[in-house]
This record gives structure tokens, C-alpha cells and sequence, in this order.
């Protein structure tokens, strides 16, 4: 992003990929996805955060960061005698992510080392109506959970509204 490190802009290429199938029969549906993303030379990007601005213990910059989920719903507007073009999809989702999954060895050599909990996991369940096919009402509550202490933010549940519509 144009910064420099020691008067030089380092080449710190990022890679990031991703895998995800969708499956659709009849009101049920499943999703799942993998994705990972790669850095070069973070030695060198750890170094210089480390100098300029105060990184800590358990903060490094990963080489590969990794998440996934798996997703189950089904439509029981029908069962319900709910008009055709409307839905009510309940779901569940499973995740994990690793925001630290691989730390370089230079980097562990240098004394850099891993926060647990940057490797979390989130359980979510949901209900998302919709009235017509491009408006959604979603409803979702979100279970993290990581190593990290019980009161950690990244331990936090979350209640989440939300309105949506594609165009």
C-alpha cells in the first residue's frame, strides 16, 4: 500500500483464494466455503510494525490466514401456506477462522508468537423472511467462542437485525 520500510517499499505480494459450493432441492438449501489467504516476507512487515507502531506479543502478521463455514436452511413458507413468491428460511452455520493460522518460522524465530485467540470459531443460527424475492429481513444471533478469556471481545455473542434488497 505504498508504505516503505527503511526508505525501500518492500514486496509483500498477497495471494487469496477460495472454494465454495451451493446446493439447492426442493426447499432445502446448503453452502459451504474454505478460503485462504497467503503473505510474503512478513518478517519484514512484523519488523517494521514492531519498530513503528507497537505491535505486542501474540499481534504478528501471519503468512496464512484461513476460514471456512458449512450452512444448512429450509424454506417452510410452504409448509406454513404462505404465499409462492415469499420465504421464511430458517439456518444454522457453522465457521472457523484463523487469522493467524501459519506464522513464518523467521518470524517465530524472531520471537514473534501466536494469539489463540485469533483462531475462532462461530456458531450461527438465523431466520431471514422475505416478502418478495429481492427483500430480505434477516434475523441472526452469532455464539464466538476462541482460547482467549471468557470476556474477551472475541468471545462476545452478538444479536444481529438486518434489512436487504438486490437490484
Amino acid at each position: 500500500q505504498g508504505q516503505t520500510f527503511d526508505g525501500q517499499t518492500p514486496d509483500v505480494p498477497m495471494t487469496l483464494w477460495d472454494v465454495h459450493a451451493a446446493y439447492e432441492r426442493g426447499n432445502w438449501r446448503l453452502r459451504a466455503l474454505y478460503t485462504q489467504a497467503t503473505l510474503d516476507d512478513t518478517l519484514a512487515v512484523n519488523r517494521e510494525l514492531t519498530a513503528g507502531n507497537g505491535i505486542g506479543d501474540g499481534e504478528a502478521i501471519a503468512e496464512k490466514l484461513t476460514g471456512w463455514y458449512v450452512e444448512a436452511g429450509y424454506d417452510i413458507m410452504p409448509a406454513l401456506g404462505g404465499p409462492a413468491e415469499q420465504s421464511l428460511y430458517p439456518w444454522v452455520r457453522y465457521s472457523a477462522l484463523d487469522t493467524q493460522a501459519s506464522l513464518a518460522s523467521g518470524v517465530k524465530n524472531a520471537g514473534f508468537t501466536k494469539d489463540p485467540a485469533n483462531d475462532r470459531t462461530v456458531t450461527e443460527v438465523g431466520l431471514h423472511y422475505m416478502p418478495h424475492p429481492q427483500v430480505v429481513v434477516k434475523a441472526e444471533y452469532r455464539d464466538w467462542s476462541s482460547e482467549a478469556d471468557a470476556a474477551s471481545a472475541n468471545n462476545q455473542d452478538e444479536y444481529v437485525v438486518g434489512l436487504g434488497y438486490q437490484f
